[in-house]
This record gives structure tokens, C-alpha cells and sequence, in this order.
């Protein structure tokens, strides 16, 4: 047998590797049972986010909710470092977005699309009538396009056109007494409805809204101009 050779470890004297701090035993997963998932947001450095993600089976919405979690985090960061026109546009466009989605649910129950509607307030607010062409240019809708709205309408009883004197191409389009009618249950309770929405603003604050609405308008007027003219010379903005 002979004894042990003292350059040699024995079995019972053999280590193991040192466990890293807050990660149990060697070659294990984290202490909690996750991974950690380094997150960098492209183009951005220096800006990371580990969360830890639990493995086990049947923890599916604790992952979704911590992924969830991270994009938010994400989208904070680039929106930190990135022009504020951006999100002015994209709040603008969610905005406008959801008035229009809350107008389809109001003008439902009365046979009403919006575009119709305007068309009747414009016709009321002009009791003469309009011409159809000078009707799309306050709708800021092309001749196609009012011609249809025209159609439906006309077809509902709820306007009718007039031949004007000097012109056979140009109609007048005239509200009927059933549109005059249809505006009259309509119009109270679209007003007491659009109050309601803004009511939280206050007067002054929905005010300087307004104001501030009216020159983003007229900036998108001057960039749509601009646009146009790149369009026609077949160039890029």
C-alpha cells in the first residue's frame, strides 16, 4: 500500500472551485433562479437595464409583465435623448386618433358619419346653401369626395341640390327640412358632448391650446407647401 505521496491531494482533501458571491454554487444560475438579461439600447451607450427573469414552468405572465417592464424602460431612454418633436407629433397624431374614434361612437345612433355632419353644420351655419366646389374647399376635402358625401346625403333626404343661375355645371347644395330637423336633435348633444371632453382644461388653458393648435396648423401648411413643390420637381425633401 505505501503511504501517501504528499505532492499528490487526496480525494478527501480535494476542493472545490469558490462559489461568486450571490450566485450559490459554481456553474448555477442566479440565486433567484433567473438569468440576468443585459438590455442595451442601441445607438445609446452606457444606458443598461438587467432585469432578472424567473425560468420556472407556469410563470409565463411574471416574464411577460418583467419584459413589459424593460420596453417601457427602453422607450424612456431613447425618448430622453431624442428631439421632443417627435413625441409633439406622435401625441398630436394619438390625439386626433381617438377624437375621431369617439366621434364614429357618438354619431352612431344617429345614422351620422362625421364627415356628414360637417357637411350639415356648414349648410346651417349658410342657410342660402353652398356651392358644392366652395363646400369641398371649407371641408378641405377634394371634388371626389364631397361629390360622394353629397350623394349619400342626397340620398337620405337630408340635402338636395339646386341648379345656380349662370352656370349649369355648378349645383347649390341646400339643407332639406328633414337635415334642419336631424340637426336640431343632433347639435345640442354634440355641444354638451365636446364640453364634456374638454371640461378638465379650464377656460384658459384650452385657450392657449387652441392658440398654440392654430400655429402648429399653420406650420404644417407651410411643410405641406414645401412638400408639394419637391413632389412636382421630382426631388427629395
Amino acid at each position: 500500500m505505501g503511504s501517501p505521496d504528499p505532492s499528490r491531494p487526496s480525494r478527501k482533501t480535494a476542493t472545490r472551485p469558490a462559489a461568486s458571491p450571490g450566485r450559490g454554487p459554481a456553474g448555477a444560475s442566479p440565486a433567484n433562479g433567473g438569468r440576468a438579461i443585459q438590455v442595451r439600447v442601441a445607438g445609446y451607450p452606457g444606458r443598461s437595464i438587467s432585469p432578472r427573469l424567473k425560468k420556472e414552468p407556469g410563470n409565463k405572465r411574471a416574464i411577460r409583465k418583467k419584459m413589459l417592464t424593460t420596453n417601457q424602460m427602453i422607450h424612456q431612454s431613447i425618448s430622453m435623448q431624442r428631439d421632443v418633436s417627435f413625441d409633439l407629433v406622435y401625441q398630436v397624431v394619438r390625439t386626433s386618433g381617438r377624437l375621431l374614434r369617439a366621434s364614429r361612437r357618438f354619431f352612431r345612433p344617429y345614422g351620422l358619419s362625421e364627415a356628414q355632419f360637417n357637411v350639415l353644420n356648414l349648410l346651417r351655419l349658410h342657410p342660402p346653401g353652398m356651392i358644392q366646389r366652395d363646400l369641398g374647399d371649407a371641408l378641405l376635402v377634394d371634388r371626389s369626395n364631397v361629390t360622394g358625401l353629397v350623394d349619400r346625403l342626397e340620398k337620405l333626404g337630408w340635402v338636395r341640390r339646386e341648379a345656380t343661375e349662370g352656370d349649369r355645371r355648378a349645383f347649390r347644395v341646400v339643407m332639406t327640412e328633414a337635415g334642419a330637423e336631424l340637426m336640431a336633435r343632433v347639435l345640442p348633444a354634440y355641444e354638451a358632448e365636446v364640453r364634456r371632453l374638454v371640461a378638465d382644461l379650464g377656460a384658459k388653458r384650452a385657450s392657449r391650446l387652441l392658440e398654440e393648435l392654430k400655429h402648429l396648423d399653420a406650420c404644417i401648411e407651410v411643410a405641406s407647401l414645401r412638400l408639394e413643390q419637391v413632389e412636382e420637381k421630382g426631388g427629395e425633401s
